[in-house]
């Protein structure tokens, strides 16, 4: 074992109120392994961990504002790790992504409609619907080794007739990184049919060696573009902190930016919570030689899932250029939701069915690596030899 696979070790989170592990242990028993949900299973990066250890020190948890700090934090960190500069004053607080862009669909675009990718990410489109939007979906496509594309000719239609696009970059659940010239495409439909843009890139530090993440109010910025960009960030992924509830909007438009403010108070949500901005910081602030050590551990999970999971006649997957998410092809192994849950129950590895991502995506599961590589040992091992039985 080395160093790194030190590091990433596995917790004890049970007794934690933990969504992955203390809500389905009564279902599954106390040895399932859960790889359901965007999250990781080890301790955040040291510098964060102290950060909200000295916040709790000081005993008084009383209301918090959004000072200057944050919004410095999220411009340096974005500039430093992705070559992308903006301006701290661009940066609106959020404690979560899905709930600014609830706030957005409800009081800025109400009814709206609305585009985005299928498959998608279901909370998101479950308050994209909620706000009473129109929901239009544009499918990825598969060339069979893992590349998924959109279809121009469709993409042209169907922006003519939305008023929003919400992109997800890296998109979820396929790890697809949207290149430039993709991505120019798309800002140069939503510029010819004035169409807003919701990117929500959550994921964008975790990366495989050698891939880059553009966010598309990057090139907008170069391109001098008109279009109204939302990019939604946090270090929620990227430093495994989504219960801290800590976010950001990055917004160069001045009135979106503020129309973005005012629909977050008509949401109710005012000031962040006590550890939100100590969080963020410190993510933001360090070094980033944590992050570098954590792509190594995932890139070494996902090449040994993915490898292992190919053995088996039947299923297909790839290792993805970003986030640590494998989306795999399983149609006559798992063709439907009910065979997933089978699967599930009999190996108490539990993951996401495809139809979690779009009605149309039975026969795909969605499964995260992000957990030390002995429970990935085990958790692929329990898989395999129930995929073997039902050839």
């Amino acid at each position: 074992m080395s160093n790194n696979d030190n590091e990433f070790e596995r917790i004890d989170r049970f007794g934690t109120f933990s969504a992955s592990w203390d809500c389905l242990a009564s279902e599954y028993g106390a040895d399932f392994i859960s790889l359901a949900i965007a999250e990781m299973d080890f301790e955040t990066a040291p510098e964060v961990k102290q950060a909200i250890t000295n916040a709790a020190g000081h005993g008084i948890y009383s209301y918090t504002e959004v000072f200057p700090e944050f919004g410095q934090a999220c411009a340096n960190w974005f500039e430093r790790r992705h070559n992308w500069s903006f301006g701290a004053n661009d940066v609106v607080f959020t404690p979560r992504i899905i709930e600014m862009i609830a706030a957005l669909c409800t009081h800025v675009f109400p009814k709206a409609r609305i585009g985005t990718f299928s498959p998608y990410y279901g909370p998101i489109i479950e308050v994209v619907e909620r706000s009473g939007a129109h929901l239009t979906e544009l499918l990825l496509v598969d060339d069979g080794f893992g590349n998924w594309s959109f279809d121009a000719e469709q993409m042209r239609e169907s922006f003519t007739h939305i008023d929003v696009f919400i992109l997800t970059n890296p998109h979820n659940p396929t790890g697809k990184l949207f290149s430039y010239e993709e991505l120019v495409s798309i800002l140069r439909l939503a510029e010819e049919n004035g169409v807003v843009i919701i990117s929500d890139d959550v994921h964008c530090d975790i990366l495989r060696p050698g891939k880059q993440w553009i966010p598309i109010a990057k090139i907008a910025g170069e391109l001098k573009s008109p279009v109204k960009i939302v990019t939604c960030v946090s270090p929620a992924k990227s430093f495994n902190v989504a219960g801290i509830e800590t976010a950001a909007a990055i917004i160069s438009d001045p009135v979106l930016r503020q129309q973005a403010r005012e629909a977050l108070r008509a949401a109710g949500i005012h000031n962040p919570n006590f550890f939100a901005l100590p969080t963020a910081i410190a993510a933001w602030n360090s070094d980033g030689a944590w992050i570098d050590r954590l792509n190594v551990h995932l890139t070494s999970n996902l090449n040994y899932a993915a490898k292992r999971l190919v053995e088996v006649e039947g299923l297909r997957v790839t290792v993805p250029p970003a986030t640590y998410l494998l989306w795999v092809h399983a149609p006559d192994l798992m063709p439907n939701r009910e065979a997933c849950n089978e699967v599930i129950k009999t190996t108490r590895v539990v993951f996401g069915p495809g139809e979690n991502y779009g009605s149309q995506w039975s026969g795909y599961f969605r499964l995260s690596t992000a957990v030390p590589h002995a429970t990935l040992q085990e958790a692929t091992a329990r898989l395999i030899g129930k995929f073997q039985a039902l050839q």
